[in-house]
């Protein structure tokens, strides 16, 4: 593929996109005209094709900074739908994207959740059973964590994955005040998903190590 402009990428996600059976680019850009949530259409075989600029197709949150992005099937209707955290000044939000069921069509509707209180400023999302229930939940990682804040918190929906309202639950507590990507990995085998993540501010700053890279125990089994 021939390179793509871009401002400052987060997220690179390889994916079908159209369902035409190649591998598309779903990406995160936080910076510059580019801005948003977009992907790059794979234009198959022909390698002539292949080595000039792929399609661009907007998914949105266009002009903000948006960071680590997740791909996940919350509705079970075998279609992922794109899960963005994304701000402007203090202007915080937490967005699922999801795409109309024709793949021709490049329509996205958004769902916003109303962003938690008392966590910092979004940094990445991830999707995961947390509390084996069978529906998917969020694992939401902030930076700028000061105060009675919290780093890391984990979400979950009452009825729809597109309601608006989502409860929040605390994982990492006060804490830590700058978290990266999410990983969602049973660390230590007992059947539930725990979350691994590094926490980077001023990790060398007046003799403050951070808590460098860590993972924090699900307690539900």
């Amino acid at each position: 593929m021939k390179s793509s402009a871009a401002g400052w990428i987060m997220s690179l996600i390889i994916e079908d996109m159209n369902e035409d059976g190649y591998l598309d680019v779903l990406l995160s850009d936080r910076r510059g005209e580019l801005a948003g949530v977009r992907w790059l259409e794979n234009p198959g075989t022909d390698l002539t094709k292949l080595k000039k600029p792929w399609k661009n197709h907007w998914v949105g949150a266009r002009g903000r900074n948006v960071m680590f992005i997740s791909a996940a099937d919350l509705d079970g209707d075998n279609v992922n739908e794109i899960v963005v955290p994304h701000y402007t000044d203090e202007d915080r939000r937490l967005s699922i994207f999801k795409r109309s069921h024709d793949s021709n069509s490049n329509a996205w509707s958004e769902f916003r959740i109303k962003y938690p209180e008392k966590v910092g400023q979004p940094k990445s999302v991830a999707v995961g059973d947390i509390d084996m229930d069978g529906n998917p939940d969020l694992v939401l990682a902030t930076e700028f964590v000061y105060g009675d804040r919290r780093g890391i918190v984990w979400l979950r929906y009452n009825q729809s994955p597109f309601d608006s309202t989502w409860q929040a639950f605390n994982i990492s507590g006060s804490q830590g005040t700058k978290f990266d990507l999410s990983q969602l990995l049973d660390m230590d085998g007992d059947g539930d998903l725990d979350v691994v993540n590094t926490e980077e501010h001023h990790n060398a700053e007046a003799g403050n190590s951070g808590l460098g890279l860590i993972w924090y125990e699900n307690p539900v089994k």
